[in-house]
């Protein structure tokens, strides 16, 4: 499975390069080689996701500090939970 999106990845990374130096459209580029616009489209999100990771964390630490007053438990509550709250939240005043 592995080897078989490693060719695939490849196939496409080729076709990409080729894309670039292509002198017409994207759409001109897929029917010359038969393939179909959006899964060029989606092979090229894919592996430019692999490629780039994310820039930042989905969730970011809460720092609770020794001075903050009325704090006598520390810990938090579940982050499936907030957002949980969050989104029936969102829902609510929409």
């Amino acid at each position: 499975m592995i080897e078989a999106t490693q060719n695939k990845t490849e196939f496409w990374s080729q076709h990409f390069a080729a894309a670039k130096k292509f002198n017409g459209s994207r759409q001109s580029y897929c029917d010359t080689h038969g393939l179909k616009l959006a899964t060029f489209y989606q092979w090229k999100k894919k592996i430019e996701g692999i490629a780039r990771p994310r820039k930042r964390p989905a969730f970011l630490p809460a720092i609770i500090q020794e001075s903050c007053p009325g704090v006598k438990n520390r810990a938090l509550p579940d982050a499936r939970w907030v957002a949980e709250v969050m989104a029936h939240l969102i829902l609510v005043t929409r």
